[in-house]
């Protein structure tokens, strides 16, 4: 995996934590970290996030992996943050977003065995 893959990963999945909750709707990243994705779940999100990469290509020329990692959660899942409300000299706002949305929303869920699912 390249290095700018996993650092957009990393950021996806770090923005996953904070902005979902779990049964009691405390922040998951209270309790849980990246390793606790199920193994299967992971590999989704790279996935995800490595297509998401490929169908942007140059339009992410002026964005961190960090950045948009994080944005391409938000965004796709519908969180009051994202590409569409950063700076506009980054480009691309408003294609990000649809290309993020279009992706279609995961939720969330910890399973029986302690670990993380998404559906």
């Amino acid at each position: 995996m390249s290095a700018k893959l996993n650092r957009f990963l990393f950021a996806y999945i770090e923005a996953m934590l904070w902005s979902s909750t779990g049964d009691l709707q405390n922040p998951l990243n209270e309790n849980y970290v990246a390793e606790d994705l199920d193994p299967k779940f992971l590999q989704q999100c790279r996935a995800d996030c490595g297509g998401f990469i490929e169908k942007a290509g140059a339009m992410l020329a002026g964005w961190s992996p960090e950045q948009a990692g994080s944005d391409f959660w938000l965004t796709r899942n519908g969180h009051g943050a994202g590409f569409w409300d950063r700076d506009e000299s980054l480009g691309f706002n408003d294609e990000l977003s649809s290309l993020a949305e279009s992706m279609g929303a995961i939720d969330v869920y910890v399973g029986g065995d302690g670990k993380l699912y998404g559906s």
